[in-house]
């Protein structure tokens, strides 16, 4: 899922090691594409709204503890229990714990080949191993790296990725399994064996109770990184502490209805829907808005307080945007405000119906407003095809007709619900209301909770600037549009100038319009603010390397990987930077770092035996060559004539 909270990233410059490493080679995250705006927030603080709340609930107060799901379960076992089969009480496991494995046989494609290369699944006891591994035409092993796996992230419905951990940073392995295919493949976005995928917590707060992300650090947690690993009761009701002491006898017990907890149930529609929407309205972009912290939302509170969710109006059917499917749907737009559709008008979030209930199931919550054809009762008229021709198509099955599968655009192997429930899905383009016209601006994005352009405050253009960033950074808008970001980006900087992802954002979109020398001088008031922030630092190394001002990039490098050891990209580009400087002995153990992560990289090799020639290690060179010889790259004639080369020149 591409939720924010990561940082900026850069294309990769397409490049080759050449007979020296003449150029820098710039190596992008695995998906190849930038990330996502940073969802930990700039320093300027406003008004936090959990403070300033006048409603009924005493459980939205900042200082209110959670108690976690155990404490739940003494009184609401049952619930409890339930929701443990539910894919919200499965969403995220330690792997040793993880119910119901996925099978890793070779009839679901274990091991696989993708990217190039080889993968391979092993279970070890309760350890579970990723391997990427090549073998040669004898059927020998060139290299086998293998990471041991710490969670398994998702509730196995489509699927299942998995993520490794070392002190406190949070990577994704390249493998997945996908379930409706029972396969395992390559995950989700994946283009290129780049190290493994910081996962920063904008994704984890969908998949775990609760995280801790460490501000100014791309992947790096609060250790233990995952203290209850699914989603909990508190996700939904709020911090419990009030609650347990009421019932408990040491909180006052007021009449009527217990206000120390909240029912999703009871709140106004759009209340309600904002509990659900904390996760299930993806958008194109979403960011934690200025002031707010990841975990700052209380269900009873609007979404759009905590954060900025921007939408497409043309959006293509993902794996988590049912929300902007149903706002679309006529179902939604028709029902009144006392009786609005919404997620658990459908859905039981304590308790998924079994396979063979679940026709009958949804149906009879189709028919809480549409007629029965036996009783004729109901607030709309009943299906327009006969009950005998229904029961012969698809057994009665409303969703079969009105919410077909449909493949996602986001996520390979993957199908789920279409949730604009169409009278008629075949003409489904000329049945959708146009609900975007309500809330359209001339912007191609538009915030999913806000009105009109011309109707928004300077926060939420601030927030629209930050989302128009993001989609021309992630290349899903033409360079056409950052004038107008950079506009925006700027009255919001005019007005708070310590607004660090703003100037992040500014720098982007220069980097973008190929505005280097500013984009590199944005980065730079963001450093001036935060000065040990990883996603500028990387930025700051990135535009030093192309503004030819190379020992200033290799310093930013360096502290980058001071904020993240762990991360190959920074020490496959500070080789490279340092190998143009010859400063051979500084820059060979990040050359061994590179190989030890990214061992199938011909450029990794082909760095380390260049550094081992030049460290006087000939054997290990040597040895670096003839791997790279049984990888055959498509460039080995330049590669082998690049090594005679050193050979002539160190002689016999």
């Amino acid at each position: 899922m591409r939720i924010a909270g990561g940082k900026w990233w850069f294309p990769a410059a397409a490049v080759s090691l050449a007979v020296v490493l003449a150029v820098t080679f710039f190596v992008t995250r695995p998906d190849n594409t930038p990330a996502p705006l940073n969802a930990v927030t700039s320093n300027r603080s406003t008004t936090d709204p959990r403070l300033t709340y006048a409603g009924p609930y005493r459980n939205v107060h900042p200082d209110v503890q959670y108690v976690g799901d155990a404490t739940c379960a003494n009184c609401h076992f049952q619930q409890v229990e339930t929701f443990r089969e539910h894919p919200m009480g499965r969403s995220m496991f330690r792997v040793e714990e993880e119910p119901a494995p996925a099978p890793i046989d070779a009839a679901s494609r274990n091991p696989f080949s993708g990217l190039g290369t080889n993968f391979r699944v092993e279970r070890r006891g309760p350890q579970t191993w990723h391997h990427e591994f090549r073998l040669d035409d004898r059927g020998q092993v060139i290299y086998d790296h293998a990471i041991q796996m710490k969670y398994v992230i998702g509730s196995g419905e489509r699927g299942k990725s998995f993520l490794w951990e070392r002190d406190g940073y949070v990577f994704q392995s390249a493998i997945s399994w996908y379930r409706q295919k029972t396969i395992w493949d390559v995950s989700p976005g994946w283009v290129d064996l780049s190290g493994g995928r910081p996962i920063e917590g904008g994704c984890l707060y969908c998949h775990t109770n609760r995280v801790e992300p460490l501000p100014g650090y791309v992947n790096r947690f609060v250790e233990p990184v995952i203290r209850q690993s699914t989603i909990g009761c508190e996700r939904c009701h709020g911090p419990g502490e009030k609650h347990v002491a009421r019932w408990n006898g040491n909180e006052p017990a007021e009449p009527g209805q217990d206000l120390t907890i909240v029912n999703p149930g009871r709140l106004a529609w759009p209340l309600r829907e904002a509990v659900c929407q904390q996760c299930h309205l993806e958008g194109e972009t979403r960011l934690v808005k200025r002031g707010r912290g990841l975990n700052d939302f209380r269900p009873g509170l609007p979404l759009e307080k905590f954060w900025a969710i921007a939408v497409h109006d043309e959006e293509d059917y993902k794996v988590v945007n049912h929300v902007e499917q149903m706002y679309r749907s006529e179902c939604f737009n028709r029902s009144s405000d006392d009786a609005k559709l919404g997620c658990i008008s459908c859905h039981d979030p304590h308790v998924k119906p079994k396979s063979v209930e679940r026709v009958e199931y949804f149906r009879l919550r189709c028919l809480k407003c549409h007629q029965d054809e036996a009783s004729k009762q109901g607030p709309r008229k009943q299906c327009g095809v006969a009950p005998a021709a229904r029961r012969h198509q698809n057994g009665n099955d409303c969703m079969g007709c009105h919410m077909p599968k449909r493949g996602a655009s986001d996520v390979p192997h993957v199908a789920g619900t279409d949730h604009r429930i169409l009278r008629r899905p075949t003409q489904d383009k000329a049945e959708e209301p146009h609900h975007a016209a309500v809330n359209s601006t001339e912007l191609p994005v538009r915030l999913f909770h806000r009105g009109r352009f011309q109707d928004l405050g300077p926060e939420d253009r601030r927030d629209l600037a930050m989302a128009l960033a993001d989609t021309i950074n992630l290349n899903k808008l033409p360079p056409i549009y950052s004038p107008r970001a950079i506009e925006l980006l700027d009255a919001a900087l005019n007005e708070v100038p310590d607004d660090v992802d703003a100037w992040e954002a500014k720098g982007i979109v220069l980097v973008k319009s190929n505005r280097l020398r500013e984009a590199y001088s944005a980065f730079m008031q963001a450093l001036q603010r935060e000065p040990e922030r990883e996603p500028s630092l990387l930025s700051a190394a990135y535009l030093a390397e192309r503004l030819d001002r190379r020992k200033e990039s290799i310093e930013f490098w360096k502290r980058a990987i001071a904020k993240n050891p762990h991360r190959m990209l920074y020490r496959a580009n500070l080789a490279a930077a340092l190998s143009k400087e010859h400063r051979w002995n500084e820059g060979r153990e990040h050359a061994d770092f590179w190989v030890q992560e990214n061992p199938g990289s011909i450029e990794a090799r082909h760095a380390r035996a260049l550094y081992r020639l030049r460290t006087g290690d000939f054997d290990g060179a040597k040895a670096d060559f003839a791997i790279i010889e049984a990888l055959k790259p498509p460039n080995l004639p330049e590669l082998k004539a690049w090594w005679e080369s050193e050979n002539r020149i160190r002689g016999p």
